[in-house]
């Protein structure tokens, strides 16, 4: 299927139009937000199958088996590329343990790979891991406690490293590290717009493991 990546990436690279302004913004600093981009994903990738008469017969599907994003043929019920997404924020890949995520990916992977095993015996299906770290300018002291949730954490990350863009520039080292069994097969970042005055923007990076 030499359509779905090219097809995932352009949706990745277009993720801000996905949202109001400032909208994926308030989100990625208030909640998980690995799930708000995966229902968006699953939508947009929903409407392209709907228009483009070569993709029209597969769907995108959340939660498939417990599995975050799939996409399956409808006509064989086989499901043609499997996703398993993570997001965290960039002082994430800077902390003392920093290799779970890897290890996180690593172990949605044999997940998946048993799961398709086991619904679809004879179809070797691809599985992919996608990794969003939220990164943003520091929080204001002036916004209240408890409202942008890891702002200790992303003013004491950012105080640590002296700005916010050398926060960015070391989350992005550092993830090319964690992830070293991986190939790197799309990056990039999406702007979110603000909240509350706080600049934001998602960071992405598309793997495929060495070995799968």
């Amino acid at each position: 299927m030499d359509w779905i990546l090219p097809c995932f990436k352009k949706e990745i690279n277009e993720l801000a139009y996905s949202f109001e302004e400032n909208e994926l913004a308030n989100y990625a600093l208030t909640t998980n937000v690995e799930l708000p981009i995966r229902d968006r994903l699953a939508h947009r990738l929903n409407q392209r199958f709907a228009i483009e008469n070569s993709m029209c017969e597969h769907i995108a599907v959340r939660e498939w088996y417990r599995r975050d994003l799939v996409l399956m043929h409808l006509p064989s019920k086989v499901v043609s590329a499997g996703f398993e997404l993570k997001a965290g924020y960039t002082y994430d890949p800077l902390k003392k343990t920093p290799r779970q995520y890897a290890r996180f990916a690593s172990d949605d992977l044999t997940k998946a790979k048993k799961k398709f095993e086991e619904k679809q015996p004879n179809y070797d299906c691809p599985v992919y891991n996608v990794l969003f770290l939220t990164h943003s300018s520091e929080i204001p002291a002036n916004i209240p406690p408890g409202i942008i949730t890891y702002a200790t954490q992303i003013n004491g990350c950012v105080k640590r490293y002296g700005s916010a863009d050398r926060v960015k520039h070391s989350a992005k080292t550092a993830v090319l590290d964690m992830f070293s069994d991986f190939n790197v097969l799309h990056s990039g970042s999406v702007s979110a717009g603000s909240f509350l005055n706080v600049d934001v923007e998602v960071l992405f990076w598309l793997f495929k493991h060495r070995l799968a």
